[in-house]
């Protein structure tokens, strides 16, 4: 559980500042496998298979989302679209 919280942290931290939609789809899933967890946790007579089932969907969910994500990036991206951050829409800072 611990390993899946931190997955799902990074993956909102990424979400938040990418451009990019794909880390969003893999935070939700990740998120997903969070509640399924905790369903679990909280109602002990769900049968297993349907345990493992839904955390295993969720799970490859989330890696299909990465690799759709860096299969859709274009060979010829230049370095800004490379990072993918949004470092464009910070505010100015006054000095």
């Amino acid at each position: 559980m611990t390993i899946d919280v931190g997955v799902t942290g990074s993956f909102f931290w990424l979400a938040t500042r990418s451009t990019r939609f794909w880390p969003i789809w893999a935070f939700g899933f990740a998120l997903a496998d969070i509640v399924i967890s905790m369903a679990g946790a909280i109602l002990p007579r769900t049968q297993l298979f349907a345990y493992h089932t839904g955390l295993g969907i969720y799970a490859y969910l989330a890696l299909g989302a990465l690799a759709l994500g860096t299969y859709r990036l274009p060979r010829d991206a230049t370095p800004q679209q490379r990072r993918g951050l949004r470092a464009q829409w910070k505010a100015p800072t006054q000095i």
